[in-house]
């Protein structure tokens, strides 16, 4: 009879212990899935921060060699990406692909200046850096330079809008990964419950907090780490599949942005079980035997 009883205590104590990693893990692959969205729309507002360009147009030879010293100079600046020189040549075919051969019929000549297109590098794309970049570069290249060229009322359009869209997802985002949160929190003050008895019955014979804390928080710790480890093994597994059946859609997400996201998971799975673990245990260490009845 004893043993029936002892069999089905370890039973269900295996079970709620399988139950708290499955809840764990599916609550922490939400939250991966909440970041991965981040990232995805991140890297696709990079995307289009990146073909953003500025055009200097220079006041040089047009017929001359491209000049390297002027490419290179504006390229020193820290906060471009890309620069690329542009002949009148190439100006005028870009200008007849777009507007067709009328537009040049009534010239005699090509008015169009050699110029350097420029494009920054993603977080230097906003009004304040752009603005900056102009200033430095009228500086540098002085009296070379005719006019520095961007179309200014589209791209503080696109840039309010990205911001805006943004902001909203920065905070539906947040609310979720506060309602993950709780409920990593309730899974473990739940497992913490199961066990409430256990605790008061070493607290009247002597055992210290410190001791009776201490299984507990390791094997919140191992749950944590072994939840984080499923979550972020289903995450990769869906990211991959996601990203072998809709490559040309959605944007790709680097390797080490990747990594730090796993590392976002593992880390908020260990700290919120250890954390809500402990609050649970010092919570049944001060309430009086009759509170657990």
């Amino acid at each position: 009879m004893a043993e029936d009883i002892e069999k089905k205590r370890r039973r269900g104590l295996t079970t709620a212990f399988a139950a708290t990693i499955l809840a764990t893990s599916l609550v922490l692959f939400t939250a991966g899935i909440i970041g991965t969205i981040l990232l995805s729309v991140n890297e696709a507002v990079n995307n289009v921060k990146e073909k953003f360009a500025i055009d200097l147009f220079l006041n040089i030879d047009p017929k001359g060699q491209a000049p390297d010293s002027l490419v290179q100079a504006v390229k020193s600046i820290e906060t471009v990406r890309e620069v690329i020189y542009i002949s009148p040549e190439q100006a005028k075919e870009r200008m007849v692909e777009q507007n067709g051969e009328e537009f040049f019929s009534v010239l005699e000549n090509n008015p169009i200046p050699p110029s350097l297109q420029v494009k920054l590098k993603p977080e230097a794309v906003n009004e304040e850096a752009m603005s900056d970049f102009e200033s430095r570069v009228t500086d540098m290249l002085g009296e070379q330079l005719i006019e520095v060229s961007r179309q200014r009322n589209l791209q503080a359009e696109a840039l309010r809008n990205i911001n805006g869209i943004m902001l909203v997802l920065a905070s539906v985002c947040g609310l979720f990964l506060f309602i993950v949160l709780v409920l990593v929190n309730v899974t473990f003050r739940l497992s913490v419950y199961s066990r409430r008895h256990l605790i008061k019955t070493m607290q009247l014979v002597g055992a210290r907090r410190g001791y009776i804390r201490k299984p507990f928080l390791l094997q919140g710790l191992f749950i944590g780490f072994l939840s984080s480890v499923l979550a972020n093994a289903l995450l990769y597994a869906g990211i991959r599949q996601l990203s072998g059946n809709f490559a040309e859609i959605l944007p790709e997400i680097g390797m080490e942005k990747l990594g730090i996201l796993f590392i976002f998971v593992a880390a908020l799975g260990i700290g919120i079980a250890v954390i809500s673990t402990w609050f649970a245990v010092n919570r049944y260490l001060r309430a009086k035997t009759v509170d657990l009845l």
